[in-house]
């Protein structure tokens, strides 16, 4: 009966471990490149097709969209922008107030030869490297990161 006890004891504390340090590995894996983590990509002032000009910042597995400026006369009825408008959850499709933030949440990436694909459960952005060292989204518009700090 004793050695019934103590196995049970080490199973229990075992499937704990694995558990534990399972949440712990996937909590601080890394999902962006390694290049963009803690950096910020902001949408181009002379190429925007989005509602507003936003801020994307990465840790190292999260995304987060900060709203900007909402004049944008350039907006296009893009899936992007779209997807955009539901993260922040906005109701007729209203721009997002400037400096709200929206947790995108944790980020999947798939690289491709000439760029990223950024995939949170709110928003995916597919973005292509250009010559300069900036990215265009899906949809035409530009994004560049700022400069380190």
């Amino acid at each position: 009966m004793k050695k019934k006890m103590t196995l049970s004891v080490i199973a229990v504390v075992t499937v704990l471990v694995a558990v534990i340090g399972g949440m712990f590995f996937y909590n601080n894996q890394t999902t962006v490149p390694k290049n963009w983590v803690n950096r910020t990509l902001t949408v181009d002032n002379t190429e925007n097709r989005l509602s507003n000009w936003f801020d994307l910042y990465f840790t190292k597995n999260h995304a987060i969209l900060v709203a900007k400026n909402s004049n944008n006369s350039e907006q296009k009825k893009t899936k992007l922008n779209k997807e955009i408008l539901q993260a922040y959850s906005t109701k007729k499709n209203n721009p997002p107030q400037t400096g709200v933030k929206a947790d995108l949440g944790r980020v999947d990436t798939t690289e491709s030869k000439n760029g990223y694909t950024i995939r949170t459960k709110k928003v995916v952005f597919i973005f292509t490297k250009m010559s300069d060292g900036s990215y265009r989204s899906q949809d035409g518009t530009v994004w560049q990161f700022s400069p380190k700090e």
